[in-house]
């Protein structure tokens, strides 16, 4: 598709500024001092392919928009240098204070030297009077589009505000404080490790402490400390505090305050104190000491805060040591604190992972990149609303759980937990408008999966004692990528074997003792060296035999009472890259118990009526009701029962095992729910779940049970 036409049309003639030797220049400004003005009534034009005036820069793209200016993609013709091209808006230029404060942001950039810090290249101004400058390019994402995923896991979260705290203390030594931290000031790209990388952007209302205008009230509401809002003297303490709401958002999915207007967002700040970031029942609970420290930053007095970035930093390598979770980002240079509390961290501080894990681990990010690709595609499509977006997000946000979890294709004995393999089923059943958008997000996530499970596979296979668990990775690879020669041919299946397990594993048709066996399997995938060891240690304890994921040949050998000698050497899953575990997808409610009196009475009213179109046979409309119940709140147990009771009828019972399970999930104690569960795998004639399912809904008391249950024992 061609590029549009860029150009600009100013509603009236300019002020643009000039010099007796041309545009002006980085090195003139100073020289020069007050700049001349002249009137001039043709804006420069900017079109995609073509020079810009009184530049060394070609346009290629346009970027996106900030507060002040617009950024375009360029390149250096005579360096051939890909560059982002700022340049001040046009409706402003005219304002001398806004093209001096555009001059500041690239001056105050230039000076910082970091990593973590984008780097600003040359500036100058245009023929019209616009200012411009060009910085590095950076390909990556936003912060704030990774968060609206869902929560970070702590150990990511720790090394991506590590590497912003080195950002910030280096721009506070040149003597800049930033006055903006948020998450969309904070772009994540790759490094050559295949990494996250932090760059810190937009400079453009910083300050020092000398600045006659540093007490401006100015920011972002959402991450503004109180003394910004009030506008008293500050100092570095103030980007602590921003960094702190930054933090609380990366963890818990929002910021610490959530007010109905800024009115109230800017009182909270002020005189509220926040609830300390917690997840509730989230398999990746926020540590306390990374709870604590994160409340520390968001202390009301600056003095009661950590009194520079370098022991911000310290502080949140000490909860990492605390909570003993190892990051991509150990390798990290340690803060610039007091040498003996320096040689202290670094005792201490957990050994950077192999090179070979980072390259594993940058299998599952760059493919998680290319699934949030796809899902910003396909948002953009008039027919796919916010329920369906829920849906599938939410859909995607379980099948990460589950892997981040271990629980690829088997779930762990005794615990009715979805896996992994069963929600890319589900959502490739998905119908309607977001069938395609399901498709390509399904399609994604087995690719994802599929690589990880042939780096555990990897990292297994060169250790003799550990093969056999090599082996069943790669088998599970084949479910996922059937087209992986390389797992297949390491797997040593048959194709009737993996047709067996993936019949089994669509079914989940393992027995108890089955399950025991290869809970090894998902012991083995935990990244971190202390849960992984411990988790292996209690299963030794136990002294069960292990399995085969070969369904005709279930028991082996026996479990050894130590891991193999390279889970001490290997990490062998990713934990941290892509953990959006957000409970809820964006669009949906929150909780039952945030919904108002008169959102729970509709969402009773829109169920009853579903239930009764299924009871007198209108199953369409009892489709769109559910669909409109579960749009509001997708953990309605009944609305994924009805669901079940309409593909039943219909006859598809794959997908009426899909919602049955879903709903026994969320309600154990649903006994109809797994009377459903077990007529949809009676429809598939998987005989030895319905069984399961059948006897659950009899201990709970459903007459329907029992009969059932003998026409299975009578082979009918």
């Amino acid at each position: 598709m061609p590029e549009p036409t860029i150009f600009w049309t100013p509603p009236s003639p300019r002020a643009v500024v000039t010099e007796p030797h041309g545009p002006w220049s980085a090195g003139e400004s100073e020289a020069h001092g007050v700049l001349a003005v002249r009137r001039e009534a043709s804006p420069v034009r900017l079109l995609p392919g073509a020079l810009v005036p009184g530049t060394r820069y070609r346009l290629r793209r346009w970027l996106g928009d900030g507060g002040m200016g617009v950024v375009y993609e360029a390149e250096h013709v005579e360096l051939e240098r890909p560059v982002a091209l700022k340049i001040l808006r046009a409706q402003i230029a005219e304002h001398e204070d806004a093209r001096e404060r555009f001059r500041k942001e690239a001056r105050t950039t230039t000076r910082i030297i970091s990593p973590h810090v984008v780097q600003v290249l040359d500036f100058g101004l245009l023929p019209d009077g616009r200012v411009f400058y060009a910085m590095e390019l950076l390909d990556g994402r936003p912060l704030s589009a990774e968060i609206s995923d869902g929560p970070i896991a702590p150990a990511r979260a720790i090394g991506l505000l590590r590497q912003i705290c080195a950002g910030l203390a280096a721009a506070h030594r040149t003597g800049v404080i930033h006055r903006d931290v948020k998450p969309d000031n904070t772009m994540l790209v790759e490094d050559r490790s295949g990494r996250a990388c932090v760059k810190l952007l937009d400079f453009g209302i910083s300050s020092s402490v000398t600045d006659p205008n540093a007490r401006r009230a100015s920011g972002t509401p959402d991450y503004m400390a109180p003394e910004q809002i009030e506008g008293k003297p500050f100092d570095v303490r103030l980007d602590v505090y921003a960094l702190g709401c930054t933090a609380y958002e990366m963890l818990t999915g929002a910021p610490p305050f959530r007010r109905a207007s800024t009115i109230e967002l800017i009182q909270a700040h002020l005189e509220d104190t926040p609830s300390a970031p917690s997840r509730g029942d989230d398999p990746f609970a926020i540590p306390p000491a990374l709870a604590a420290v994160v409340m520390r930053c968001l202390a009301k007095e600056p003095a009661d805060r950590f009194a520079s970035m370098e022991e911000l930093e310290a502080a949140l390598c000490e909860a990492q040591i605390d909570a003993g979770l190892q990051t991509d980002w150990d390798d990290l240079p340690l803060p610039e604190i007091a040498p003996e509390a320096r040689a202290r961290l670094a005792a201490r501080m957990p050994q950077a992972r192999s090179p070979r894990i980072a390259r594993r681990r940058w299998i599952a990010g760059a493919t998680a990149v290319a699934a949030a690709i796809v899902a910003g595609l396909w948002l953009s499509s008039p027919r796919v609303d916010a329920s369906d977006h829920a849906r599938v997000e939410r859909l995607v946000a379980m099948t990460r759980a589950a892997a981040e979890r271990g629980i690829y294709v088997y779930p762990p004995p005794g615990e009715p937990t979805e896996t992994a393999y069963i929600s890319v089923i589900t959502l490739e059943h998905i119908e309607g408008p977001a069938a395609a958008a399901a498709d390509e997000q399904a399609a994604a996530l087995r690719r994802s999966l599929a690589a990880e499970l042939v780096a555990l596979g990897d990292g297994y296979w060169d250790d003799a004692d550990a093969r056999a668990y090599a082996r069943d990775y790669y088998a599970q690879a084949v479910l996922f990528d059937p087209g992986s020669e390389h797992a297949r041919e390491r797997a040593g299946f048959t194709r009737g074997e993996l047709t067996e397990l993936r019949a089994r594993a669509e079914a989940q048709d393992f027995t108890e003792p089955e399950l025991v066996a290869t809970a090894p399997l998902i012991a083995l995938a935990l990244v971190e060296p202390d849960q992984r060891g411990d988790k292996v240690s209690e299963l030794a304890r136990a002294e069960t035999p292990r399995a085969s994921s070969k369904a005709t040949r279930p028991t082996v050998t026996p479990t050894r009472r130590t891991a193999p000698a390279s889970t001490q050497r290997i990490a062998p899953r990713v934990a941290d890259d892509d953990a959006h575990v957000a409970v809820r997808a964006p669009g949906a409610i929150a909780d039952r118990e945030a919904t108002s009196p008169s959102e729970r009475t509709s969402l009773r009213r829109t169920l009853r009526k579903a239930q009764g179109a299924v009871a007198s046979g209108d199953l369409d409309t009892a489709q769109r009701l559910f669909d409109q119940v579960l749009a509001q709140d997708p953990d309605q147990s009944a609305a994924l029962r009805g669901l079940a009771e309409i593909n039943l009828a219909r006859g598809k019972h794959d997908r009426a095992v899909h919602y049955a399970r879903r709903a026994t999930q969320l309600d154990p104690e649903d006994g109809l729910a797994f009377v459903r569960l077990g007529d949809g795998h009676r429809g598939l004639n998987h005989r030895l779940a319905a069984r399961r399912a059948y006897a659950r809904a009899e201990v709970l008391g459903r007459p329907e049970a029992a009969p059932r249950l003998r026409e299975l024992d009578a082979g009918r």
